[in-house]
């Protein structure tokens, strides 16, 4: 038993979510790439917001902190078509569609499921 965790407990979930998904320039589509490339848009809590750390910094963060269940929201106004494409973007291989998009972006690996 830990002295820093002493119940012993571990994280295993992490939550990305929260009012940020109700802006219309939140959408996964628009942050891909090198974060230093990604436009503004306009926020709930402020007039811009960064595209700079989003859903894959948040997948990347999860993976170097070996957290096992990642839940990512994303606004309700994206299409089923949206989310299939997140799904081949994050986890298909590099010969797919958005697999390849991917790797163009500066990921060769999936990310863990």
């Amino acid at each position: 038993m830990s002295h820093d965790n002493p119940a012993g407990m571990r994280l295993s979930s992490l939550r990305l979510g929260g009012s940020m998904v109700l802006c219309d320039g939140y959408r996964w589509k628009n942050f891909r790439g090198p974060a230093e490339h990604r436009q503004p848009y306009a926020g709930v809590w402020y007039r811009y917001d960064s595209g700079g750390w989003k859903v894959f910094e948040f997948l990347e963060l999860c993976e170097a902190t070996g957290i096992d269940t990642c839940v990512v929201t994303l606004p309700v106004t994206e299409t089923v078509a949206d989310l299939e494409d997140l799904v081949e973007f994050a986890f298909g291989p590099a010969s797919s569609t958005w697999g390849a998009l991917r790797v163009k972006d500066g990921r060769a690996k999936p990310y863990r499921p």
